[in-house]
């Protein structure tokens, strides 16, 4: 009896290699660690995702085309689009009158690039705008993988990247829009200025306040907060730098109609944006004939609470929080928006916290719930269809 009696363990350490050692192979493999997170990995499968979602994009506009009688071109230069195409061909006119420069809403790097690409390349003016909006979502995910990484495990950064990938709002990564330009650049701040790399953020954030209005206040925002709350004085430089972006645009317009007010007054007169809350126009989407904008307006109103929820849970960085709480401010109190898809998409922190905050088995659903509403959102945008004034 005494032979089979195992020798009791000498200290705290030797019980547990003994406890560890009678414990079956399951069971100790079940409670390792999370995978630490590879930042290029996570980058490789959210562009991964990215990448069919643009194949599948460029599939559908081809039925579209077909079905509804258009162009593939046609398809693909709606709304917005036409006015960065007209910049990047004519650039802006020299007029005052707020009707005759509604131009002057749109800010300048994107059609400045896509008429680059376009003189370098053989590719026609109206491609080199689709592939440059291409690379900006590309770049956004990349960004937007690094961020994840810096912040969860590889499973939950890897559910981040891709979520923003297939996010329906994305549906302007393959149109003629500056915005995943935009906040390709604003992502890239956020991610230099969490590593204190304050010239490099300014940089980032100035390409941004050139390329997309809305991500102007909110990066403003944040380089306001880290001077003055996080007293990081080196910051003052990050916000000198963005503000280079709409400075130089602003002057330029001032140079160019004689009106340094240009930009508020199209804005006003031309495209109705006014200070004031959006809610008569968001009950109209929410509740218009189509099945379609219930649908998609719906699912937004939703995934931003989800978003939102996520952040506050997975205690998201402060600039996070910042910057789609501005967002949403610039979007709720402008009466000429609502939350569109497009409009969430700038809120890509809230998508990122979304699927890192979501379990595996709910994660696939919702990726192909995606992937199918972006196909959707890409109907809703093209001329033939009038479910939103301004998606």
């Amino acid at each position: 009896m005494a032979l089979h009696q195992q020798t009791a363990p000498s200290n705290v350490g030797d019980t547990a290699i003994a406890l560890a050692t009678d414990r079956p192979t399951a069971l100790i493999t079940s409670r390792t660690p999370a995978r630490p997170p590879s930042t290029g990995r996570v980058t490789k499968v959210g562009l991964t995702a990215y990448i069919i979602t643009r194949v599948l994009l460029l599939a559908t506009s081809r039925i579209i085309a077909a079905v509804d009688h258009l162009g593939w071109s046609v398809v693909l230069r709606p709304w917005d689009a036409r006015w960065y195409l007209a910049i990047a061909d004519r650039g802006y006119r020299s007029s005052s009158a707020p009707h005759r420069a509604r131009s002057d809403a749109f800010f300048p790097l994107y059609p400045l690039l896509t008429k680059v690409l376009h003189r370098i390349t053989p590719l026609s003016l109206e491609s080199a705008a689709i592939v440059l909006s291409w690379v900006g979502g590309a770049l956004l995910v990349s960004f937007g993988a690094r961020l994840a990484s810096s912040l969860w495990e590889y499973e939950r950064a890897v559910q981040a990247a891709v979520l923003l990938a297939v996010f329906p709002g994305s549906v302007v990564a393959g149109l003629p829009y500056a915005d995943p330009l935009g906040l390709a650049f604003a992502a890239a701040s956020l991610l230099e200025l969490r590593r204190r790399r304050f010239l490099t953020a300014g940089l980032a954030a100035g390409l941004a306040t050139a390329t997309f209005s809305l991500v102007v206040v909110p990066l403003l925002a944040i380089a306001l907060w880290t001077v003055v709350v996080q007293r990081q004085p080196r910051a003052t430089l990050t916000l000198v730098l963005c503000l280079t972006g709409i400075a130089g645009y602003f002057s330029f317009l001032w140079m160019h109609t004689g009106s340094p007010l240009i930009w508020f007054r199209v804005e006003s007169i031309d495209w109705h944006s006014h200070v004031g809350v959006s809610l008569r126009r968001g009950m109209f989407w929410i509740f218009h004939v189509t099945v379609e904008s219930s649908i998609v307006a719906a699912v937004c109103c939703l995934g931003l609470i989800a978003g939102f929820v996520a952040l506050l849970k997975l205690r998201a960085p402060s600039e996070w929080v910042i910057f789609c709480l501005v967002v949403l401010a610039t979007i709720l109190f402008d009466t000429g928006t609502w939350l569109t898809p497009r409009m969430i998409y700038a809120m890509f922190p809230c998508v990122l916290a979304l699927g890192a905050f979501l379990s595996r088995r709910w994660i696939i659903p919702l990726v192909i719930l995606f992937a199918g509403l972006l196909c959707l959102c890409l109907v809703i945008y093209t001329p033939q269809n009038y479910v939103f004034f301004n998606p």
